[in-house]
């Protein structure tokens, strides 16, 4: 019996003005519409279509782009370097942006790390110690601020359960009380047992539904 391997193929399409994707790619994800589209890190977004095999090229909100996701609605949403939070329609067409009013004069506080969809409420963090939510419905940004925690950035997030949010920084795992809006930290950096880096790249759940 003859063992089936994936076939790879180097992704070679280019913009129909001659552009290819060089820079570095931080988050791919395919739309409810079928849409391919890819964020990078220098050449902002690029959306694919595999039905008509056309690339096309958007950077003109931002180059700098960290993780991209669709809400309930059909909206993409995309992080940016110091340009907000950006919002696109099903189709890649730019709708409009929702600058970080909160941020201060720090303007590594504006750069977004992540981002994360949950009943159409747009999840995200930003610079360090700062977690967003956009209510989409009302256009509503709340931030809440996390220095006196002094965890650094917050590099992903996932949906815990109805009513927390896992968040994953620089220094620990916290979960984020969706009610009262509260952090606490559920690892113990004194506990062999625990996680042996507090450094939190990235989470996902399993078929199972382990993280």
């Amino acid at each position: 019996m003859r063992a089936k391997y994936d076939l790879f193929t180097y992704f070679d399409k280019k913009t129909r003005y001659g552009v290819f994707i060089s820079s570095e790619i931080k988050k791919i994800i395919k739309s409810e519409s079928g849409l391919i589209w890819i964020a990078t890190l220098g050449q902002g977004l690029f959306v694919y279509n595999p039905q008509t095999d056309v690339l096309t090229q958007n950077s003109l909100q931002t180059s700098f782009v960290w993780d991209v996701c669709e809400n309930n609605s059909g909206h993409i949403y995309a992080s940016s370097l110091q340009e907000g939070l950006l919002c696109f329609d099903e189709n890649g067409k730019f709708l409009q942006s929702y600058p970080l009013l909160s941020a201060g004069n720090n303007p590594d506080n504006y750069r977004i790390n992540c981002l994360l969809d949950i009943r159409s409420d747009i999840w995200f963090g930003a610079g360090s110690n700062l977690l967003y939510c956009l209510n989409e419905r009302t256009g509503n940004l709340d931030c809440y601020n996390a220095s006196h925690l002094n965890f650094g950035a917050i590099r992903c997030l996932l949906n815990y359960s109805e009513t927390e949010l896992l968040v994953g920084t620089d220094n620990g795992l916290y979960l984020f009380d969706l009610h009262d809006k509260n952090f606490s930290r559920i690892d113990n950096p004194s506990d062999p047992r625990s996680l042996s880096d507090q450094s939190i790249n990235a989470m996902m759940r399993d078929a199972e539904g382990d993280i």
